[in-house]
């Protein structure tokens, strides 16, 4: 045995060791982006299961066109408080839009076959206040919006 080098035992320990402190380094020094990231992913993908409900409640009869009208309504079972800031995406970029109305528009009543289990913003959303919001644009579509988005301006699904 060669008592000048390193062994190979002793150089795959110091290949891990060092292999540990990159990765832990990384989650030192910006430990929320992935988290942030993930979040926001899960904000779209429950806009778009929204979005999915509505135009299935409308087929199933469930839904009118009055019931999402161009207003910009929080969804959830609260009867007051409802109003906040959501960043929207217009045709022309962002758009900053006031939610105004008293009480949220209650889809869980409106959808229980097509969306059983209202989503919530995972960071500040309740059942009473979802923190998404949904409206009706003037070609009909249905506009759903997430009102906490971290890593970008704003997530809008529309179709």
């Amino acid at each position: 045995m060669n008592k000048n080098g390193l062994s190979v035992v002793g150089l795959i320990l110091v290949i891990g060791m060092g292999s540990l402190l990159f990765v832990g380094s990384i989650f030192i020094f910006a430990p929320d982006d992935g988290v942030q990231k993930s979040r926001d992913t899960r904000r779209i993908q429950e806009l778009q299961s929204i979005v999915h409900a509505i135009r299935l409640g409308e087929v199933d009869g469930n839904i009118g066109n009055s019931d999402i009208s161009p207003l910009l309504w929080q969804i959830g079972t609260a009867t007051s408080s409802c109003d906040i800031s959501c960043a929207v995406k217009g045709e022309n970029g962002l758009v900053a839009e006031r939610i105004t109305q008293k009480a949220c528009l209650d889809l869980k009543s409106m959808l229980k076959k097509t969306l059983p289990q209202v989503p919530t913003d995972p960071v500040l959303g309740t059942i009473e206040r979802t923190g998404y919001a949904v409206q009706r644009d003037a070609l009909g579509n249905i506009q759903a919006v997430a009102c906490h988005p971290e890593e970008v301006e704003s997530i809008t699904i529309r179709r």
